[in-house]
């Protein structure tokens, strides 16, 4: 048998998982990222990375900082690891940001899908419930409204999780027809209070499922 040379390294290349590697840049801090989490989980998805970047208004921190972790995650992989196969940023969109054209025209240089909902991620959970065409003026408006259906919700919480995942099929149809009716034709959805496109990314996930 054949010995390996000196100085060549012993460590394996990384191989293809037959599953897309996805990567879910998330701007809150516990809504999206517990959500993802469960659908990671309930989908079996080991191939599924979500991670959180706090915005918190802090100096240098706004949407686009989202988008630029994205980029920076992406380039990282490349390096050492198998590339992403898709990258998406969930990010709510109640106030525009400056710069949005902008934001848009990075990501898509890039290859990174920018999954926005407005007002915020909360009408995502609503569509479980009902095809909901009302219009929000504020997040607190419309986490009233969800909580008619969820009385317990929290953003912190993942007990209704369990409640909502079995009603996925009817949310993604939900915004399918609502998507289809009102005309969500730009991807940033600043005219449109209220929707989101948080469906295209949970109905990959679902296609990706092994469960």
């Amino acid at each position: 048998m054949s010995r390996r040379p000196k100085g060549v390294p012993s460590r394996r290349r990384p191989t293809r998982d037959l599953r897309e590697i996805i990567l879910i840049v998330c701007e809150g801090a516990k809504t999206e990222p517990l959500y993802f989490n469960k659908l990671k989980s309930a989908f079996r998805l080991p191939s599924l990375n979500v991670h959180c970047e706090i915005l918190g208004g802090s100096p240098g921190h706004s949407p686009k900082k989202i988008v630029e972790v994205a980029i920076q995650k992406k380039a990282k992989r490349c390096q050492n690891e198998i590339p992403y196969d898709q990258v998406y940023c969930v990010m709510d969109i109640e106030i525009p940001p400056r710069g949005l054209d902008d934001l848009i025209r990075l990501s898509d240089e890039n290859e990174i899908r920018l999954i926005f909902s407005n007002p915020c991620f909360e009408y995502w959970y609503l569509l479980h419930f009902t095809k909901s065409n009302r219009s929000f003026n504020t997040n607190r408006q419309l986490i009233a409204e969800l909580k008619s259906h969820i009385p317990n919700y929290d953003k912190v919480s993942t007990v209704f999780l369990s409640e909502i995942y079995d009603l996925t099929n009817t949310a993604i149809q939900n915004a399918k027809e609502l998507a289809s009716a009102n005309g969500w034709a730009s991807i940033d959805l600043r005219d449109h209070n209220s929707s989101t496109r948080v469906h295209e990314v949970v109905e990959h996930l679902k296609n990706m499922s092994t469960a």
